[in-house]
């Protein structure tokens, strides 16, 4: 598996262009509805913020639908469906397991949590084995979810548009109308 990852980055690295973005966001409200949500809504209490991100960004992708492509024989191809894959450690060894969770635009959060925790599970605790080759193609979007607060480099999982890697949540200082404060930000 190792030999395999190490082939495909390099394999990334020299044949798909890509640029990094860096952006730090507030996510104060997101914190408070994810909170609410676990507090008032039956089903609700497992959502997490990585579900909440993977709704955000399957809206996203459905409002710029020109951001929902492939890079196939040489021109970008226009996805019909919003499929996310959820970089996750396998459960033992080393390597990186990206389950997919489809059509997610069409579900909401909490089908989304139990979904997301249900292709995980399945993807650590199954057999090895090779994607059907009809299946290749429906990774949309992979958010990967960043613990560390140093800077991180990904690589684009060709054949996909698109990789997102988000940061642990933190606490900062902010200025707002010249007056400093603490807010919950993650970059």
């Amino acid at each position: 598996m190792q030999a395999t990852i190490a082939r495909r980055m390099a394999e990334s690295k020299s044949t798909v262009p890509d640029f990094t973005v860096t952006v730090e966001a507030r996510v104060d409200e997101a914190v408070r509805l994810r909170q609410q949500l676990k507090d008032s809504v039956a089903g609700a209490e497992k959502v997490t913020m990585t579900d909440m991100l993977m709704r955000a960004c399957a809206l996203a992708l459905r409002k710029f639908p020109e951001v929902n492509t492939s890079w196939v024989d040489g021109k970008f191809q226009r996805k019909r469906a919003i499929n996310i894959g959820l970089a996750v450690p396998p459960s033992e060894g080393l390597g990186l397991l990206v389950p997919v969770v489809h059509d997610v635009d069409s579900k909401d959060l909490i089908q989304i949590s139990i979904e997301s925790r249900q292709v995980i599970e399945r993807a650590r605790c199954g057999p090895p084995r090779r994607a059907r080759p009809e299946r290749r193609d429906v990774l949309d979007l992979q958010p990967r979810h960043v613990r560390r607060r140093r800077v991180h480099r990904d690589h684009q999982t060709r054949p996909e548009a698109a990789i997102l890697a988000v940061g642990a949540i933190k606490d900062a200082a902010v200025v707002e109308d010249g007056r400093s404060s603490r807010a919950r930000s993650c970059a």
